[in-house]
């Protein structure tokens, strides 16, 4: 019998215990019965408490791996891109797979250059040093001038909802990658952009604009 089955089992045994002390009581006495009762709800309560605790631990534990799943994690280990891109890795797998492949992590910003000079120390001694160069102030705000200019093509004969569409459709992208959406689109209006001499309420209520 393991450890934990035994811890597991003691609780239980309280709790019957506690239970037929509470049933053999005579109903009269009710500081006894009363007292009995509680030792019952502890003593089951502790019981759950506990199952609970086991619970999670079979959820959890990592069951051996056989000699095929060993030679599935070497192969998988010599290739952790991936491991890293697989659809099946999700956040919080990537997040336990940085914890175990870096011991630490430096970073020093350079606000002058807007720069970052990056420290890792790997687990297995290993240090590199990478160099990140921020874009310039407003860099977010300028928005490539060919899709501004393809807007203005589409503003001839599309709605700000439309525009939206088509330029997702066609692949384009604001410059942080975001999708573009009606708000974006008309966002960039009210930045001093003009599209057309359409009136702006017109262009939006109708799905043409002549």
């Amino acid at each position: 019998m393991s450890a934990l089955t035994a811890q597991r089992l003691c609780p239980h045994t309280l709790v019957h215990h506690a239970q037929r002390q509470y049933d053999a009581v005579d109903p009269g006495n009710r500081l006894v019965a009363r007292e009995l009762e509680k030792r019952w709800n502890d003593a089951l309560e502790a019981w759950q408490q506990l199952e609970q605790e086991y619970e999670i631990m079979r959820r959890t534990e990592l069951a051996p791996l056989n000699e095929e799943e060993q030679l599935a994690v070497r192969r998988l280990a010599a290739d952790l891109p991936a491991i890293w891109n697989a659809p099946t890795t999700h956040a919080v797998d990537r997040k336990r797979l940085l914890r175990t492949v870096m011991a630490e992590v430096t970073l020093t910003v350079d606000r002058e250059t807007r720069s970052a000079e990056c420290v890792i120390v790997w687990s297995g001694g290993v240090v590199t040093k990478h160099r990140v160069q921020c874009p310039p102030l407003g860099w977010s705000c300028q928005t490539d001038p060919g899709v501004i200019e393809r807007m203005r093509e589409l503003a001839r004969s599309h709605p700000d909802h439309q525009i939206a569409a088509l330029l997702n459709r066609e692949g384009g992208r604001t410059r942080t990658g975001k999708e573009w959406t009606y708000q974006r689109v008309s966002a960039m209006r009210k930045t001093g952009i003009r599209f057309t001499d359409c009136d702006e309420a017109q262009r939006n209520a109708s799905t043409s604009c002549q």
